[in-house]
């Protein structure tokens, strides 16, 4: 048994520092020389590809390898707090990375921002400038994570950056009546976009940090922020996890403090609940998390494929899981994650965005923010925090870390968690799969509700079916029904079929439902389809519910969402006024 520590021990090892843990444990070093050398090629490649991606007028870095279109405050701050380890570890010169700097600090400071802040995407070629729609923190923080490091690792432009920063009204995000804090900001209507209590496991962790640094909120907001806990076979984890994978746990890691504090907890089971999930599955590679789909676009939320795993957020988990990481990486590159795409022939820039199990393609992008997160993940590993280094050396950041102790609780007992799942690495073998013989379940429309009665009501029919009336008499709604029953098991589903009649539906189109199919921790999988006036029975393929439950051995929930102001996917709404639908049946296939 490993032995207990105190806080003097952890001290001794290097492990705590302003109360919270700064440098990865001590396990976390690969022995085998070809391993540091095969990660720190990647890692080197990689930075080839975001040094590749500048677009030549403005300095800004690109959202793929095409020089052209959006990028987004997340992409630019990434891009600095590489270029501040780039330094570091002498792939650029001093003069050459303070111009690159100054040429972005340039761009930045011609845009018209309102309250400091900037819109999520930005023409590349600044063909714009004006701020409008919105800015989400979990966007627009990144940009400020960078802009502070590159003030440390060039001192001659801390009183340029330090104004362009002051002039940040985090302050405006922070009700002190109601203790809320905003997730963004409306430049049409010149207010907040929306008050409520950020996720604990999401990528807005960076925003609040800021606000308790620069004193626009008090340390308490720590505390208040929305954690959720799942307590899962794997260990709990934090209700961050079905938006957006992995990446929205671990990110913001990359800077802060986290990997044995309760976010630390929540990610580094998050990793083992993949990692195992893919050992249930037998598939090749475990890493999922938002990322584009091969041939296809940008994946929304935690809703991802099964079969589509991305680089990045394997890399996130290297200082939990060293060996686990590195064997997923040395499998991603043997299966031609390094092959560089049509036109790029002679590039050596690491690895594709993702990977399709299934279809074994690999996406012909690479994706900035992705590569951003995979370079500075493996150079905190291979160089002793070194990205999490340069932003502690900042007063301001101190500041924040020292007020932010009491609530940024450490948890030794996870370095034993870590080292010991990890030295599983080798051990665990694929679960063999139990024979099955294909079989059909349908669901009883015994229990069924609505969230809206006075909007969407439902009536019982005769023969176990039922009638759903949806009168939208405001403009923007958000209309569930929900069906409960015994949990099924659903691991090798093959499709869910609906037996769904438009009765009658006024004006126009009647629009796309969202179907959501819950597991017995809340998890979702999902996938939206369109209604039509001439059709009354839906068949949705497994491979088409985006997501991937915690257990699909206990489905026990159904949803039917009618949408009509979707955050993504936005063609894919709720359109008519009024219908009538009658729901005859539900059903699950399953086969071996």
């Amino acid at each position: 048994m490993m032995k207990s520590f105190t806080q003097k021990s952890l001290r001794q090892l290097g492990l705590l520092t302003v109360g919270v843990y700064m440098s990865a444990a001590p396990w976390n070093t690969l022995r085998a020389d070809s391993d540091r050398q095969f990660l720190g090629e990647l890692m080197k490649d990689t930075w080839s590809c975001l040094d590749a991606m500048r677009h030549p007028k403005t300095g800004l870095p690109c959202d793929t390898q095409k020089h052209e279109g959006l990028t987004n405050t997340t992409n630019i701050g990434l891009y600095l707090a590489s270029l501040c380890v780039a330094r570091e570890l002498d792939y650029v010169t001093p003069e050459d990375g303070r111009n690159r700097v100054e040429k972005i600090l340039t761009s930045l400071e011609s845009y018209n921002r309102m309250h400091g802040f900037m819109p999520n995407f930005i023409e590349v070629d600044l063909s714009t400038s004006e701020s409008k729609g919105v800015m989400a923190v979990s966007y627009f923080n990144k940009l400020a994570t960078g802009l502070i490091m590159a003030r440390q690792t060039w001192p001659a432009l801390d009183k340029r950056i330090s104004r362009f920063l002051d002039k940040i009204e985090w302050s405006r995000l922070y009700d002190a009546k109601t203790g809320l804090v905003g997730w963004g900001y409306d430049f049409d209507n010149d207010r907040c976009a929306g008050w409520g209590r950020l996720w604990l496991t999401a990528d807005t962790r960076s925003a609040a940090f800021m606000m308790v640094a620069t004193g626009a909120a008090p340390p308490e907001i720590w505390k208040r922020m929305d954690r959720q806990h799942i307590q899962t076979p794997y260990g709990t984890i934090c209700r961050g996890y079905e938006l957006g994978g992995l990446f929205l746990h671990a990110m913001d890691g990359i800077f802060l403090p986290e990997t044995y504090t309760e976010v630390g907890e929540s990610a580094g089971n998050l990793a083992w609940q993949q990692i195992q999930f893919a050992r249930k599955k037998a598939y090749p590679l475990w890493g999922w998390s938002n990322c584009y789909k091969p041939d296809d676009g940008y994946t929304e939320g935690g809703f991802l494929s099964e079969h589509v795993v991305t680089p990045h957020c394997v890399a996130l988990m290297i200082e939990y899981y060293p060996k686990h990481v590195t064997a997923n990486l040395r499998k991603m590159t043997k299966l031609g994650g390094t092959a560089t795409p049509n036109g790029y022939e002679e590039k050596k820039w690491g690895l594709r965005d993702s990977y399709n199990m299934q279809t074994k393609r690999w996406d012909h992008r690479y994706l900035s923010l992705d590569q951003g997160m995979l370079f500075l993940s493996l150079a905190n590993y291979l160089h002793d925090g070194v990205a999490r280094k340069i932003y502690g050396r900042d007063s301001q950041v101190k500041h924040g870390l020292k007020l932010l102790t009491p609530y940024m609780q450490n948890k030794p007992e996870l370095i034993t968690r870590w080292k010991q799942r990890d030295s599983q690495w080798g051990k665990q073998k694929p679960i063999p799969q139990a024979e099955r013989k294909p079989s059909v379940h349908k669901v009883p429309l015994s229990d069924v509700q609505s969230n809206r009665p006075r909007l969407l009501t439902v009536q019982k029919q005769g023969e176990g079916t039922a009638l759903i009336k949806l009168d939208r008499k405001e403009m923007e709604v958000d209309g569930k029904v929900t069906i409960t029953f015994p949990a099924l098991d659903l691991q090798h589903l093959d499709k869910v079929e609906l037996n769904l009649a438009v009765l009658d539906s006024t004006p126009g189109p009647v629009g796309a439902i969202r179907l959501l199919v819950t597991d017995c921790f809340g998890q979702q999988r999902y996938a939206h389809f369109e209604l039509s006036k001439d059709q009354s029975t839906y068949s949705i393929p497994a491979k088409d519910l985006w997501g991937i439950w915690i257990d699909s051995s206990k489905v026990d929930t159904i949803q039917l969402q009618f949408w009509t102001n979707p955050w993504f996917y936005t063609s894919q709404r709720w359109r008519a006024q009024r219908s009538s639908l009658w729901l005859k049946s539900i059903s699950f296939h399953c086969q071996l």
